[in-house]
């Protein structure tokens, strides 16, 4: 069995979208392994607060 390369995780965490993208280095640049990308509202009532929601946070993890 061939020996892969390492693989490598970006994630992007905003105030409304969780994206996380996952490659693998390849001849020609990096080769996307998967994709994910989901709605979570983060920052939902971050304004009236001053804080993250404790239920904002629930749904991001």
């Amino acid at each position: 069995m061939a020996r892969r390369g390492r693989t490598y995780g970006a994630l992007d965490l905003g105030t409304n979208n969780c994206r996380l993208l996952i490659a693998r280095p390849g001849p020609n640049g990096f080769i996307i392994v998967d994709a994910y990308s989901r709605v979570v509202r983060l920052g939902e009532g971050l304004m009236e607060a001053g804080r993250l929601s404790d239920a904002a946070m629930d749904r991001t993890l």
